[in-house]
């Protein structure tokens, strides 16, 4: 049930530069095949290519470029990417999964519940949930109230992996603490 994003911004780079190197060798070859008037770059294009030997850096550099371009391509063919859809624990025989940017909003939701925090930063990994949130005192009670709503909205959502749950206060400066009491009047 895991949907992985579709690795269309490489494929689109790699299928516009295979186009652009066709389109110029094309452009090359064809009017010398069929007795047409060259272009005019197409003797400079024959000047400089004939300019370089096999030992030239610039052989190696555009070999080397090549290489590492294949290499990359080859890496995010083969190894996943983050994951669109994280499944659900299943029940009743049914397979469901949840978006992970609605995870992540259920979850900085459930923390900013919290009376005394103001902002709130989840990080999801596979196996973890870290929560950073801002607040204008750090005490121990709040730490533990903030990763118990989290940890309590996780229990609920039910994802397959069950992250276990992590959660930092911070202190707000002065500074942001009357910036965001000027904002929101109830929040403390």
């Amino acid at each position: 049930m895991i949907r992985r994003p579709h690795r269309a911004l490489p494929a689109a780079v790699l299928a516009l530069t295979l186009l652009g190197v066709s389109a110029a060798v094309a452009l090359t070859l064809i009017p010398g095949l069929t007795g047409a008037r060259d272009y005019l770059w197409h003797d400079v294009v024959v000047r400089v290519l004939h300019g370089i030997s096999w030992n030239d850096i610039r052989v190696a550099a555009a070999g080397l470029a090549a290489v590492a371009g294949g290499v990359a391509l080859l890496a995010l063919a083969v190894l996943p990417d983050r994951a669109t859809v994280l499944p659900l624990a299943p029940g009743d025989g049914i397979a469901a999964g949840v978006v992970r940017s609605g995870l992540h909003r259920a979850l900085g939701a459930a923390a900013e519940s919290v009376d005394g925090v103001h902002s709130v930063r989840i990080v999801l990994r596979r196996r973890k949930v870290r929560v950073v949130a801002r607040a204008g005192a750090r005490s121990p009670e709040l730490r533990r109230a903030v990763r118990d709503a989290v940890d309590e909205r996780v229990t609920r959502i039910a994802p397959a992996s069950s992250p276990r749950v992590s959660a930092r206060v911070r202190r707000l400066g002065t500074v942001a603490r009357q910036h965001n009491s000027k904002q929101l009047p109830g929040r403390r």
